[in-house]
């Protein structure tokens, strides 16, 4: 396991395989992501898949941690690209044949090396317990010149200090989904940052070509979602959408509840 807690801080750092895999196999909609939410894609993850169609149509394509594989079928379908979804629970097992649904542990990838010209990796690193490992595996099966799709949720902001603070307090569950939220407890999440993870990219061999913020009013507003009623109202869904907007502007992509990173690995 990682010891470098300045890139990877622990948080969860007592689970064992055993104990996460058999967490992630109690429900299939355990895990969200701004790409994909209570079994469908989000109107972002639509928008990102788009704007990414270059690197993924008619491209051999992993998705490495694909959960229900969502983006994966989406991949497949929609950019024509040949995919592999790859998750160690059994939930792989419902994956859409047309994602080529492999189960495989994503320290130990049963992929042979540069066979992919683009990965994906939503919202699964700080669910592993060797974040360094997965970050060589990645690398490995890219070709030379292959890109890197990954998000991660990012504890640089209001609602990833407040939840620190209550942990060490006492009052908030560790290792929890979201700040906050009506979520049970996970058994691992590492308190990342979209700093440190992009730092543990560029020590892994990558090079980075565009970071970007998703969802900073959750992050900014971490205790808007308890507010009985507040998401029916249109005015609040049209502020929130309104300040989501300004989740990737220069200096607000580093506070976003998540980062999202466009690596490459290197000719």
């Amino acid at each position: 396991m990682s010891r470098d807690f300045g890139r990877f801080p622990a948080g969860g750092s007592h689970a064992t395989t055993s104990e996460v895999r058999t967490y992630f196999e109690s429900d299939p909609t355990t895990v969200s992501s701004p790409l994909t939410a209570f079994g469908q894609l989000t109107a972002y993850g639509v928008q990102f898949l788009q704007r990414y169609a270059q690197l993924l149509a008619g491209r051999r394509v992993l998705d490495a941690g694909a959960g229900l594989g969502i983006v994966a079928a989406e991949v497949a379908r929609k950019h024509g690209a040949s995919v592999v979804a790859l998750d160690y629970s059994c939930w792989v097992d419902h994956v859409d044949r047309v994602a080529n649904p492999v189960q495989g542990d994503l320290m130990q990838l049963p992929l042979r090396d540069a066979a992919f010209d683009t990965v994906l990796c939503f919202e699964v690193l700080e669910h592993t317990l060797d974040p360094d490992r997965v970050i060589a595996e990645i690398f490995r099966v890219l070709r030379p010149g292959g890109s890197l799709l990954l998000s991660t949720p990012s504890y640089c902001n209001t609602a990833g200090l407040l939840k620190v603070i209550l942990e060490g307090c006492g009052l908030y569950e560790r290792d929890t989904f979201a700040p906050f939220d009506r979520w049970k407890p996970k058994v691992l999440e590492r308190r990342l940052t979209a700093f440190g993870v992009r730092r543990a990219l560029k020590i892994g061999g990558f090079r980075i070509l565009g970071v970007e913020g998703a969802e900073l009013f959750d992050a900014t507003f971490p205790f808007a979602n308890r507010i009985p009623g507040l998401f029916e109202r249109r005015w609040f869904l049209r502020l929130r959408n309104e300040v989501d907007r300004a989740s990737s502007w220069p200096v607000l992509k580093w506070s976003s509840l998540h980062g999202v990173f466009h690596a490459e690995r290197p000719q």
